[in-house]
C-alpha cells in the first residue's frame, strides 16, 4: 500500500509538471501576440496622419492594455507556482482579456474616424463603418467559445481582421486629396457613366410605363366603343322588333281580326289598354274610370271587342242604299323615327285615317293622330298600351262625314234605353241569355216587321224574322259575337209577319247593368225590300230613311259656309292634337 501511495504521488507530481509546462508555453504564445498587437496599435498614427489629435490617447490605452496583459501574464494567477487554480478559470480570464482588447481597438478606430468625418468622402466612411461592424461581429462570434485552444485561434483571426482594416484603400474609397488627377478623372467618368446608365434606365422604365398605360387606355376605349356599338345595335334591333309588334297590332285592329291565337302572338295575356272615353262607340261600362275620364281595356278578349267596336263605328258611315255590302278600310301609321325607347317602354306618334269612306258614300275621310306609350315583356309582347288622341276633333269629323247635324250617342247601359225609343230607325232590345227573348221594340221596328210589341215582347225572340233564305253563315257569325259579348255589324235576309222578304242591315250593341252584360240592342241602319226571288225592289223602304236623307241633303246644301267653318275648326284641332 505504501508503494502504491508513493507511485500515486509521483504520478500527480508528473501531471503538475506537465500542466506547468503547458501553461508556460501558453504564456509565451500570449505574450508574443500581445506584443504584435501593441506594435500594430503604435503604428496606427503613422499610417493615418489625420488621426494625430487623439492618437497618443489610443496608443497609451493600447500600451496600458498590453502592459496590463503582460502583468497579468506574469502574475501568480498564470504562473506554475499556483497549482490550486483550475484550468476553467484561466480559460475564462483569457477570453475576457481577448474581448477587452478587441473592443478597445474597435473603439479607437471609431473615435479616429469620427474626428475626420468632414474630410473623408462618403464612400470611405461607409466602407470603414461597414468594416468595423463586420470586425466587431466577427470578434463577438470568435469570443463565444470556451476552450483556450479556440481562444488562441480567435486571436489569430483578430489579427487578420486588423490587417484587413489597415489595408490600403482602393481608389474608390480614397478621398479627393489622396487621388491623382488621372484617378480623379477616371472616377468622374465612372460617375458620369453610372449617372447616364441610371438616367437611361429611368427613361426606359418611364417609356415602358407610358406604353403600358397607353395600351390599357386603348383597350378600354376599344371595349367601350364596342360596348356602345353593341348597345346601339341591340337598341336598334329592339326598337325595330317593337315597332313591328306595334304595326302588327294596328294591322289586326284595322282588319278586325277575331282569332284569339293571332292576337296572343303579340299581346300578353294580362295586357291592358288605356283609352279616352268615346261616346260615339260601344264599350262595357265596367271599363270606365270616371275619376280619370278614361277606359281601361283588360285582356286579349277586351282588345278584340274594342277593335270590333271601332269597325262598327266606321262602317256606319257607309251609304247602304248605294253600297249595301261596303266595308270601310282604314290604316294606321307609326312614326318610328321619332320613337323614344327607355328600358322596356316605347313612346311614339301614330295616325289613323280612312281610305275609302268617300267612295262608299261618306262626305269626307276621317282620321286622328295621337301618341302611344307601350310597355313590353322580355318576349317583345305588349304588356300595356296607352293611346291618346283628341276625342272632340274626331267627333266633329264623324259628324261631317255622315252629313248629319245631330250626332247620335251610342248607348252602353240598359238604363239609357229604358222607356220609348227615340229616332226613326227600327230598334229592338233582347235579353243577353238564351232564349234571347225580345224585351222592347219601337214603332219603326213594328212597321218594318209588321209585328206588334204586344205580340213579341217577353214572348218571342228574333227567330220570328228568320226563314228559308236567311243566311246561315252570317247568322253563325252573329251568334259567335253574341257569345263573346262583342258589338257587331250584320246583314241578314229576314221575313216580316206577312212573309215578305227584306234585307236588314243591323248594328248590335251589348248593354250593361251593374258592370254586367244583360241585354243587346239591335239598330237597323238600312232596310230594303226584296222580291220573292231575293232581288231588290225599286220602291223606297217603309222606314222613311230615304225621304229624311233628301231633306238632310237640302239642308246641307244651304249650309255650305257653316261646314267650311267647321272644317277649319277641325283641321285646327287636329294640328293641335
Amino acid at each position: 500500500q505504501q508503494q502504491q501511495q508513493q507511485q500515486q504521488l509521483q504520478s500527480s507530481q508528473q501531471q503538475q509538471q506537465t500542466q506547468a509546462t503547458q501553461s508556460s508555453n501558453q504564456q509565451q504564445i500570449f505574450q508574443s501576440h500581445a506584443q504584435q498587437h501593441t506594435s500594430q496599435g503604435n503604428s496606427a498614427p503613422q499610417e493615418r496622419p489625420m488621426q494625430n489629435k487623439k492618437g497618443p490617447i489610443s496608443n497609451n490605452n493600447d500600451s496600458n492594455q498590453s502592459a496590463s496583459m503582460t502583468a497579468t501574464a506574469n502574475s501568480p494567477l498564470m504562473s506554475s507556482t499556483a497549482p490550486m487554480q483550475s484550468q476553467t478559470t484561466r480559460k475564462r480570464q483569457f477570453d475576457t482579456m481577448a474581448k477587452k482588447s478587441a473592443v478597445l481597438d474597435a473603439r479607437a478606430n471609431i473615435v479616429s474616424s469620427s474626428e475626420t468625418e468632414s474630410e473623408v468622402p462618403k464612400i470611405s466612411r461607409l466602407s470603414q463603418a461597414r468594416s468595423v461592424l463586420n470586425a466587431s461581429s466577427h470578434v463577438n462570434s470568435l469570443t463565444s467559445a470556451k476552450s483556450s485552444t479556440n481562444s488562441i485561434h480567435k486571436l489569430s483571426d483578430l489579427s487578420s481582421i486588423q490587417d484587413l482594416l489597415q489595408r490600403p484603400e482602393s481608389p474608390e474609397n480614397k478621398n479627393d486629396e489622396q487621388l491623382t488627377e488621372e484617378e480623379r478623372a477616371q472616377a468622374n467618368r465612372r460617375r458620369n457613366r453610372e449617372h447616364a446608365r441610371n438616367t437611361r434606365a429611368r427613361k426606359k422604365a418611364y417609356l415602358e410605363s407610358l406604353k403600358t398605360t397607353l395600351d390599357e387606355l386603348c383597350r378600354e376605349r376599344d371595349t367601350l366603343v364596342s360596348e356602345r356599338a353593341g348597345a346601339a345595335t341591340v337598341l336598334l334591333e329592339m326598337q325595330k322588333a317593337r315597332s313591328d309588334v306595334l304595326l302588327s297590332f294596328f294591322a289586326l285592329r284595322s282588319s278586325c281580326e277575331k282569332r284569339r291565337t293571332v292576337w296572343s302572338s303579340i299581346l300578353d295575356e294580362t295586357v291592358t289598354c288605356i283609352l279616352p272615353v268615346t261616346p260615339y262607340r260601344s264599350f262595357p261600362s265596367s271599363e270606365v274610370q270616371i275619376s280619370k275620364c278614361q277606359r281601361n281595356v283588360i285582356g286579349i278578349d277586351g282588345m278584340i271587342s274594342d277593335a270590333a267596336s271601332l269597325q262598327v263605328l266606321l262602317n256606319s258611315l257607309v251609304d247602304r242604299s248605294k253600297h249595301p255590302d261596303g266595308i270601310i278600310q282604314f290604316r294606321y301609321t307609326l312614326i318610328a323615327e321619332e320613337a323614344v325607347v327607355s328600358g322596356n317602354q316605347m313612346m311614339s306618334r301614330w295616325a289613323m285615317t280612312t281610305t275609302n269612306a268617300v267612295s262608299l258614300g261618306a262626305r269626307r275621310e276621317v282620321g286622328k293622330t295621337g301618341m302611344l306609350c307601350a310597355r313590353f315583356n322580355s318576349s317583345h309582347k305588349i304588356m300595356s298600351l296607352e293611346l291618346m288622341f283628341d276625342v272632340m276633333a274626331f267627333m266633329l269629323q264623324l259628324k261631317q262625314s255622315s252629313g248629319s247635324n245631330i250626332f247620335t250617342m251610342v248607348p252602353n247601359t240598359f238604363q239609357t234605353c229604358v222607356g220609348p225609343f227615340a229616332g226613326n230607325k227600327p230598334m229592338v232590345m233582347t235579353a243577353a241569355e238564351r232564349p234571347y227573348n225580345i224585351t222592347q221594340v219601337n214603332k219603326a221596328w213594328e212597321e218594318m216587321t209588321a209585328w206588334k210589341s204586344e205580340e213579341v215582347v217577353g214572348k218571342m225572340s228574333c227567330k220570328i224574322l228568320q226563314g228559308e233564305r236567311t243566311e246561315r253563315v252570317a247568322l253563325e257569325s252573329l251568334m259567335s259575337n253574341i257569345l263573346y259579348q262583342r258589338p257587331l255589324l250584320a246583314s241578314l235576309t229576314n221575313y216580316d209577319k206577312n212573309g215578305q222578304l227584306f234585307r236588314n242591315f243591323i248594328n248590335i250593341y251589348p248593354l250593361s247593368t251593374d258592370s254586367k252584360i244583360t241585354h243587346y240592342l239591335g239598330v237597323t241602319v238600312h232596310c230594303e225590300r226584296l222580291t220573292p226571288n231575293g232581288n231588290r225592289q225599286a220602291e223606297p223602304s217603309k222606314t222613311g230613311d230615304s225621304a229624311l236623307e233628301k231633306l238632310e241633303d237640302r239642308a246641307k246644301d244651304s249650309k255650305v259656309d257653316s261646314e267650311k267653318v267647321e272644317n277649319a275648326n277641325i283641321s285646327t284641332l287636329t294640328q293641335s292634337s
